[in-house]
């Protein structure tokens, strides 16, 4: 698996001329306990509004299994509000990951799904408190049924509705 932040720093990394401006792509990490549910969607919901946009959604997990892909219940829920696998935020393919230093040194913001999430990544990385937030206390659908899955996708909606505006 190659590490997201890695690829993107060497894409974007600055040549030595100073008078170089910043690139205007806003890098936006969305983090849950296993990055395997909430996160992802907040991602592909997040890339899908923000599509044509210069902005780049990715996920990470606080405790991730590393590998493991999305839940299927959450890429239905994804599916069934019209959101799809694209390029940009390629769902259908997506591999757990944990936060790490490098994200968080990538990412403009730092998108939590709960102020206890929040809260661990406050704690694990203070240097790089300045990008991050607590979306909603988004509950973890994880272990239930279809519909939980669709309930807490539009939770994730509407909690980026407010963080938006």
């Amino acid at each position: 698996m190659t590490d997201l932040a890695t690829k993107e720093r060497s894409a974007s990394a600055p040549a030595k001329d100073t008078n170089r401006k910043p690139s205007p792509l806003l890098r936006v990490c969305f983090v849950c306990t296993g990055n395997t549910c909430r996160s992802p969607m907040a991602a592909a919901v997040w890339a899908y509004r923000h599509r044509g946009e210069p902005c780049r959604a990715f996920s990470r997990g606080i405790c991730a299994h590393e590998g493991a892909p999305i839940h299927p219940y959450a890429a239905l829920a994804l599916r069934e509000a019209g959101i799809p696998s694209t390029p940009a935020c390629d769902y259908e393919a997506h591999e757990a990951a944990t936060l790490t230093e490098a994200d968080m040194e990538l990412a403009d913001r730092v998108v939590c799904m709960t102020g206890r999430h929040a809260m661990a990544v406050l704690g694990a990385f203070p240097a790089y408190a300045h990008k991050v937030t607590a979306l909603a206390d988004i509950p973890d659908p994880f272990g239930g049924d279809e519909a939980l899955y669709a309930e807490t996708l539009r939770a994730i909606e509407e909690a980026l509705c407010r963080y938006e505006s």
